[in-house]
Protein backbone atom coordinates (compact mmCIF):
# COMPACT_ATOMS: atom_id res chain seq x y z
CA UNK A 1 0.00 0.00 0.00
CA UNK A 2 2.36 2.57 -1.29
CA UNK A 3 -0.47 5.56 -1.35
CA UNK A 4 -0.21 5.40 2.67
CA UNK A 5 3.59 6.70 2.26
CA UNK A 6 2.85 9.77 0.84
CA UNK A 7 1.51 11.05 4.20
CA UNK A 8 -1.07 13.99 2.83
CA UNK A 9 -2.24 16.12 5.64
CA UNK A 10 -0.98 13.86 8.56
CA UNK A 11 -2.70 10.79 6.15
CA UNK A 12 -0.12 8.38 8.66
CA UNK A 13 -1.91 9.14 11.53
CA UNK A 14 -5.21 8.72 10.24
CA UNK A 15 -4.37 5.39 9.37
CA UNK A 16 -2.45 4.85 12.66
CA UNK A 17 -6.66 6.02 14.21
CA UNK A 18 -8.30 3.47 11.83
CA UNK A 19 -5.99 0.77 13.09
CA UNK A 20 -7.21 1.18 16.32
CA UNK A 21 -10.62 1.03 15.25
CA UNK A 22 -11.49 4.69 14.70
CA UNK A 23 -13.73 5.84 12.05
CA UNK A 24 -12.53 9.02 10.22
CA UNK A 25 -14.25 11.24 8.55
CA UNK A 26 -14.20 11.30 4.18
CA UNK A 27 -14.70 13.94 1.69
CA UNK A 28 -15.20 11.30 -0.88
CA UNK A 29 -16.80 13.98 -3.87
CA UNK A 30 -13.38 15.44 -4.96
CA UNK A 31 -11.48 12.26 -5.81
CA UNK A 32 -11.01 12.11 -9.68
CA UNK A 33 -11.42 8.81 -10.25
CA UNK A 34 -7.35 7.68 -11.51
CA UNK A 35 -4.36 6.58 -9.64
CA UNK A 36 -2.01 8.70 -10.34
CA UNK A 37 -3.28 12.15 -9.01
CA UNK A 38 -3.67 12.98 -5.79
CA UNK A 39 -4.55 16.64 -3.99
CA UNK A 40 -5.24 15.07 -0.24
CA UNK A 41 -5.62 12.54 2.07
CA UNK A 42 -9.54 12.52 1.09
CA UNK A 43 -8.35 11.23 -2.12
CA UNK A 44 -5.77 8.63 -0.72
CA UNK A 45 -8.87 7.11 1.64
CA UNK A 46 -11.29 7.13 -1.63
CA UNK A 47 -8.92 5.22 -3.92
CA UNK A 48 -8.72 2.75 -1.03
CA UNK A 49 -12.47 2.18 -0.51
CA UNK A 50 -12.30 1.51 -4.17
CA UNK A 51 -9.37 -0.89 -3.88
CA UNK A 52 -11.22 -2.57 -0.99
CA UNK A 53 -8.95 -1.57 1.87
CA UNK A 54 -11.28 0.41 3.69
CA UNK A 55 -15.17 0.18 3.73
CA UNK A 56 -17.19 3.98 3.31
CA UNK A 57 -20.69 4.85 5.56
CA UNK A 58 -22.74 7.20 3.33
CA UNK A 59 -24.51 7.99 6.24
CA UNK A 60 -21.90 9.36 8.64
CA UNK A 61 -19.66 10.07 5.84
CA UNK A 62 -16.70 8.37 7.27
CA UNK A 63 -14.54 5.35 6.66
CA UNK A 64 -12.73 2.57 8.59
CA UNK A 65 -11.27 -0.72 8.20
CA UNK A 66 -13.46 -3.76 7.48
CA UNK A 67 -11.79 -6.45 9.24
CA UNK A 68 -8.75 -8.21 11.02
CA UNK A 69 -6.99 -8.90 8.11
CA UNK A 70 -7.24 -5.85 6.46
CA UNK A 71 -5.86 -4.04 10.05
CA UNK A 72 -3.06 -6.38 9.89
CA UNK A 73 -2.31 -5.08 6.39
CA UNK A 74 -2.20 -1.83 7.45
CA UNK A 75 -0.38 -2.37 10.29
CA UNK A 76 2.56 -4.09 8.31
CA UNK A 77 2.51 -0.85 6.18
CA UNK A 78 2.95 1.40 8.90
CA UNK A 79 5.96 -0.67 10.35
CA UNK A 80 7.55 -0.13 6.50
CA UNK A 81 6.64 3.31 6.22
CA UNK A 82 8.08 3.80 9.14
CA UNK A 83 11.65 2.31 8.33
CA UNK A 84 11.75 3.96 5.02
CA UNK A 85 11.38 7.64 6.38
CA UNK A 86 14.68 6.01 8.98
CA UNK A 87 16.23 5.24 6.20
CA UNK A 88 15.73 8.54 3.90
CA UNK A 89 17.01 10.49 7.18
CA UNK A 90 20.02 8.46 7.43
CA UNK A 91 20.52 8.81 3.68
Amino acid sequence: MKYINMDFDGLLEIITRLISGESIEADVDTFENDFESFKSRDDVLTLLIHLGYLTFDETEKTVRIPNEEIRQEFQDSIHEASHEATFRRLE
